[in-house]
């Protein structure tokens, strides 16, 4: 895990939740939505919004086909600030939120650009789920943004269920 990691200090893991249950996960391709910038009084929100992005899953080709393969997982995680760091490089307010997996827009010089530390994400996940398929990361942000890097997925709740869909495309 990357130094730069706000990390545990920063809010807590408290466990992973199967949303979605197509059976045994042998056999079956496992999703993990994890959560990033939700206060701990916040996960119940995360729930609601992790269950949103699983029936836009599950409700868009070719998933609706392959709904009985298909298992969705959520990964509660808090963090002592809501939201995600929002630099003023690009045009962003400056804020710098203290979140477990160091969300911050402005990848790369692009405001919409939403990434986080992808080794602790992996970690965080294979630690809960070890044959985990894939992974996408909401933000708890009124900012829309989004980023797919590698085998993470990353969007901003504030693009809906849609962004989330989007960004795990790239990752395939």
């Amino acid at each position: 895990i990357s130094s730069f990691l706000m990390g545990s200090t920063d809010g807590a893991i408290h466990g992973l939740t199967k949303i979605v249950n197509a059976g045994t996960d042998s056999g079956k391709w496992d999703l993990v939505l994890v959560a990033e910038g939700y206060q701990s009084g916040q996960l119940t929100q995360f729930g609601t919004d992790a269950r949103a992005v699983a029936n836009a899953l599950l409700a868009t080709p070719p998933f609706t086909a392959l709904a009985a393969a298909i298992n969705v997982y959520k990964l509660d995680v808090s963090s002592t600030d809501s939201g995600a760091d929002d630099p003023a490089a690009c045009g962003g307010t400056g804020a710098v939120a203290k979140t477990f997996f160091d969300a911050s827009f402005c990848t790369g010089g692009m405001r919409r650009f939403l990434r986080v530390n992808n080794d602790a994400v992996l970690a965080a996940v294979e630690a809960a789920l070890p044959e985990f398929d894939a992974v996408v990361v909401l933000v708890n942000s009124i900012l829309p943004g989004g980023l797919a890097e590698g085998q993470v997925a990353v969007s901003s709740i504030a693009g809906g269920p849609h962004t989330a869909l989007h960004e795990l495309g790239h990752t395939f």
